[in-house]
């Protein structure tokens, strides 16, 4: 991760070098918010603020790393610098359970004066902001449904499923197994629901396994 500790400094590095009085800090601000069926998109807003119609900007930290998908180089200018709102999404399906942090660092040009009193615009920073989100277990829960024997010893078996923190199909899988052979399995397309029903007869083992982010309950 060297370069992108490069990166940041570079980012916060002075836009402008001839104030001797620097300029009050950049006003800044974090909000943060987690959308979708799952509560699995977070979505982090960044506002930077400053009084010179220059150039200011911010980057944004996801548990200390860059976040994801960040562009290389992402900043106000001009007038639109007075107040620069970044937004950046990520998923956080299948993040480890817990907090988990944003961190928003701003760079800006403020107001100060030169040698000789003058006003003039000097690189200045903003406070680091932070907000915290938290991700429920990935474990699914899994109910397994089983009815019969019939009239001819034939039995039926399907089984409800939830699967907290996942978006897609790739990320849940469900299976019910009789003797180690598939009686009926599913990559459900939601994340609560009841797979197909499969048949059986016999007498041995029946498994139901709901498998999500490499978490099993069986």
């Amino acid at each position: 991760m060297r370069p992108l500790n490069v990166f940041r400094f570079l980012l916060l590095a002075p836009l402008a070098l001839n104030a001797q009085t620097p300029g009050p800090p950049c006003g800044a601000s974090l909000s943060i918010s987690l959308s979708g069926p799952t509560h699995t998109t977070l979505t982090a807003t960044g506002t930077t603020t400053t009084d010179c119609a220059t150039r200011d900007g911010g980057l944004f930290f996801l548990d200390g790393e860059i976040f994801p998908g960040h562009p290389p180089v992402w900043y106000c200018d001009g007038t639109d610098a007075l107040n620069c709102v970044q937004r950046i999404s990520t998923s956080v399906a299948c993040f480890a359970k817990g907090e988990h942090v944003v961190e928003f660092d701003t760079s800006c040009d403020t107001k100060g004066t030169d040698a000789n009193g003058n006003p003039v615009c000097g690189s200045s920073t903003g406070p680091k902001q932070y907000a915290s989100f938290t991700v429920d277990d990935p474990k699914p829960s899994l109910t397994l449904i089983l009815t019969g024997p019939d009239a001819n010893g034939v039995y039926t078996a399907s089984a409800t499923y939830a699967f907290p923190s996942t978006e897609s199909a790739g990320q849940r899988y469900v299976s019910i197994k009789f003797n180690g052979a598939t009686v009926t399995s599913e990559y459900p397309v939601n994340p609560t629901g009841t797979t197909p029903t499969g048949t059986f007869s016999g007498c041995g083992t029946l498994v139901a396994v709901a498998e999500s982010c490499g978490r099993t309950d069986a």
